[in-house]
Order: C-alpha cells, then sequence, then structure tokens
C-alpha cells in the first residue's frame, strides 16, 4: 500500500470527526484557570462547526 492509499484510507471525514470530538471532549475537562489563562494571551477555542 502506498503512502497516498494509507492517507485516504485513514484520513476520511469519519476520522476527522471523531478527533473533532475527541478534542471537544478534552476541552471539557481543562481546568477553567488555564482556558482563562489562554484566552488572555490571545488563544481562543474553534468550534468544531467550523470545520
Amino acid at each position: 500500500m502506498s503512502m497516498k492509499d494509507l492517507y485516504r484510507a485513514e484520513f476520511n471525514q469519519g476520522s476527522w470527526d471523531s478527533l473533532v470530538t475527541f478534542f471537544e471532549e478534552a476541552y471539557l475537562n481543562v481546568d477553567s484557570t488555564w482556558v482563562e489563562c489562554a484566552e488572555q494571551r490571545g488563544f481562543r477555542r474553534i468550534s468544531a462547526k467550523f470545520f
């Protein structure tokens, strides 16, 4: 199997959706102090709806 075939097999929309869901759930467990600090430094949460 070529790298191109491997990429296409693994990185389909379902895989990306699962990855986004994983990070969305992980975000809910981040300490609110860390979230506030990140926001003060210019980082912001990107909604899965963005993708």
